[in-house]
């Protein structure tokens, strides 16, 4: 399912700007440290998103310090709302804890000796 902002297609994976052109990226939801909630783009394998998104950048070549293009919403935001619905789920996780698992693991391990003649 592709959302489209700003005249980008966001898919689970990728996003695709206005000329067709894909980019693989990773979203991911968290809390700030001032607490506020907020969803970062970034883009995989230093691949640059499109320009339309306004991204953020902070490559220095002198130090050998490189970085992925990335973008970041703010929670109250009309783009976060839009992510968060169709990016942001989480699967249900059960309450019920696993079932242990039955291990064979034996009581006594034989060592072996080694002896020098």
């Amino acid at each position: 399912m592709m959302v489209k902002i700003n005249g980008v297609k966001f898919g689970k994976h990728g996003v695709k700007d206005e000329a067709g052109k894909y980019t693989a990226v990773h979203y991911s939801f968290c809390t700030r440290t001032d607490g506020s909630e907020s969803v970062t783009i970034y883009a995989r394998h230093y691949k640059s998103l499109p320009a339309s998104l306004n991204p953020k950048n902070g490559t220095d070549i002198s130090t050998d310090y490189f970085e992925n293009d990335k973008v970041e919403y703010l929670a109250g935001s009309n783009e976060y709302a839009i992510l968060k619905e169709h990016f942001g789920k989480k699967e249900e996780v059960s309450a019920q804890a696993p079932a242990p698992v039955a291990t064979s693991i034996p009581t006594f391990v034989p060592f072996l000796r080694l002896v020098i003649a």
